[in-house]
């Protein structure tokens, strides 16, 4: 999905974590292709807002679904895209804390 325009939206996509330090809230893993090939996804943007409950790891959807060959090996994955400054993802978690009055995503 590569954009969440409303509440119903939000609600497929998000999934409320119960084994999480942070109580009451839920979650929406965010992907950038940073690195798409020319044409990738019939030239519309390259973020992608997952189905939580689905992709719990950013890498499953990298490699299942975007079926990107540096996706393969967890560890390397890993180590690319959240520690090195040249990644080909650029990777985040938008959260929502139901106690708060307004929605103020956080990206992790």
């Amino acid at each position: 999905m590569n954009e969440i325009r409303d509440e119903e939206t939000w609600q497929k996509v998000c999934h409320s974590p119960q084994d999480r330090a942070f109580a009451r809230t839920e979650v929406v893993k965010v992907v950038i292709y940073a690195t798409a090939p020319k044409g990738h996804n019939g030239g519309k943007n390259n973020l992608y807002f997952l189905q939580t409950v689905k992709w719990i790891f950013h890498h499953s959807f990298c490699d299942y679904y975007l079926h990107h060959p540096g996706a393969k090996k967890l560890s390397s994955f890993n180590a690319k895209n959240y520690l090195q400054d040249d990644r080909d993802f650029i990777l985040g978690t938008v959260i929502h804390y139901k106690d708060q009055v307004r929605r103020s995503p956080s990206l992790l």
